[in-house]
């Protein structure tokens, strides 16, 4: 069997070998979420919560503010690339290229003071 594309991140919910190019293979995935009892906020979050990959980082977050390491490098990785590709863009006014990175870079400092896993 190939190995999928996305090797690095398989896939949890879904086969790894489901192709998505057809409706009729997507269906009952969407069919699932919209048959699903979440039906209030206080639902939501308990799903949340309770979800083996979403609720772990969701109570380390609650109770010590912690961000994964994993986390920091790629949002830090994904804000630099944004900015530097923001420059490439005469259209844009010189102060949002200049503000829209500056802000970034505080936003990835506040995000590495804060503690990890």
């Amino acid at each position: 069997m190939p190995q999928p594309a996305n090797a690095e991140f398989p896939r949890h919910y879904v086969a790894p070998d489901a192709d998505f190019g057809q409706w009729e293979t997507a269906e009952p995935y969407f069919e699932e979420i919209i048959a699903r009892e979440i039906t209030t906020l206080e639902a939501f979050e308990r799903w949340l919560l309770e979800h083996r990959h979403f609720g772990p980082p969701i109570v380390r977050w609650r109770e010590r503010g912690a961000v994964p390491r994993r986390a920091k490098w790629i949002s830090s990785l994904m804000m630099a690339s944004s900015g530097i590709g923001l420059q490439f863009f005469d259209q844009i006014p010189l102060w949002l290229r200049i503000a829209t990175p500056a802000v970034m870079l505080a936003v990835a400092v506040w995000i590495w003071r804060r503690p990890d896993d």
